[in-house]
């Protein structure tokens, strides 16, 4: 059997793997006996050449298998990044009500917030100033922005559950790992889900499996009609100056 011959049957496999590892198999199996001359070879040997292509094949397909992710490895990893941006979305169809905001949270707790008309600024869980975007002058903080930097309070590190807590309004509990995912989707991502102790609705985070860090958050469900999304982008971290109004 030539390499050529294998080929469909490692692709049915859906392996991803290098072009230097797909030319080791390749070149493994070309030099493997023929069928005309594998009567003169020791059986020993032929099953030995085959056994060793079988076991690189499956080490192949064991490289390619998603990698597990526990939610403990994604909060650690959350809480050892010096600066993340949140981009969060919060709707309510029934009452026609949308709100958007960017979230700028920087070490020591210091935090930049923007909706759609205001710019507020918040140290410790305290707000510094808020403006309008329009105008610059000075403005009464957005109730649903307020009540996002109330609960998110005084940080020196990252929690991730505080930033959940500060969306859901409660703590996230029974969170567990989902495996409804389309297998391409599942290469790169891990998915957990849980809800609220307080409110209903159902909660899905989304973190890289590589980096093990939350991208995207999403809420559903609730009681009271409103859904959530928000992203987690981690661009380079802005100076100092950024959180002074």
């Amino acid at each position: 059997m030539k390499s050529d011959d294998l080929i469909p049957i490692l692709n049915q496999l859906h392996i991803k793997a290098s072009d230097t590892l797909d030319t080791q198999v390749q070149d493994e199996i070309d030099r493997m006996p023929s069928s005309s001359r594998a009567g003169d070879l020791d059986i020993g040997l032929r099953l030995g050449k085959w056994a060793a292509l079988i076991a690189l094949v499956m080490g192949l397909f064991w490289m390619s298998m998603p990698r597990n992710v526990a939610w403990a490895q994604v909060t650690e990893r959350f809480a050892s990044v010096p600066y993340v941006r949140i981009s969060l979305n919060l709707y309510q169809p029934e009452r026609d009500y949308f709100q958007h905001m960017d979230l700028w949270l920087g070490h020591q707790g210091r935090l930049r917030l923007e909706t759609q008309s205001q710019r507020i600024y918040a140290e410790q869980g305290q707000i510094l100033a808020a403006v309008d975007l329009s105008h610059q002058t000075p403005v009464t903080p957005d109730d649903a922005a307020l009540e996002v930097i109330e609960n998110l309070g005084s940080w020196q590190t990252f929690s991730l559950e505080t930033v959940i807590g500060a969306v859901l309004q409660g703590t996230l509990i029974d969170v567990t790992p989902t495996q409804n995912l389309d297998p391409v989707v599942e290469q790169d991502l891990a998915v957990f889900e849980g809800h609220s102790n307080v409110m209903s609705g159902q909660v899905r985070i989304y973190a890289l499996r590589k980096s093990q860090l939350p991208v995207s958050l999403q809420i559903w469900d609730t009681s009271d009609g409103l859904a959530v999304e928000a992203t987690m982008l981690y661009e380079k971290q802005p100076p100092d100056s950024f959180y002074v109004p």
